[in-house]
Order: C-alpha cells, then sequence, then structure tokens
C-alpha cells in the first residue's frame, strides 16, 4: 500500500520551515510549521480524518529539505 502526502506554499528561512500539506485524495490541507534547529514541530492543523503519520512525513520532509538546501515550493512525499 503506497501512501502519500504532497506540500505545497513551501516557504523556509534559516530557523523555520512551513508549508500546507495535502493526504493523498483529501481536497483538504492541513498546515505545518516546523522549528529547524530542533527538528520539532513548532505548529500543526492537521486534517480531519488523517492520521498523525501525514504530520510526521511533512515535517520530516520539511527538515530534509532544508538540509539539502532543496528550495521548491511544492513536493511529493511517498512511504509504504
Amino acid at each position: 500500500m503506497l501512501t502519500m502526502v504532497r506540500l505545497v506554499n513551501i516557504k523556509m528561512n534559516e530557523k523555520v520551515a512551513e508549508a500546507d500539506f495535502v493526504p493523498e485524495d483529501s481536497k483538504a490541507a492541513g498546515h505545518i510549521r516546523v522549528d529547524l534547529e530542533t527538528g520539532n514541530i513548532m505548529d500543526c492543523v492537521d486534517v480531519p480524518g488523517y492520521g498523525a503519520s501525514y504530520r510526521a512525513h511533512a515535517r520530516q520532509g520539511l527538515v530534509r529539505m532544508a538540509k539539502e538546501r532543496d528550495s521548491r515550493t511544492e513536493c511529493l512525499i511517498m512511504w509504504y
């Protein structure tokens, strides 16, 4: 079973990364802000009906993008 979350409207500076995240086939989006110094979630609005794994993968994706200096404004994250 392949699962995915789409990050859109990604904004990043040296300290904070944030994005809207859209789980799989959802029409609704959540929003996440991550402290890049600690990797901790500062604030998150989840999408009703979707579990915490979407939030966790969104956080992990933003941290990875910051480390790689990836400046895309959209990103698709998939996992099994």
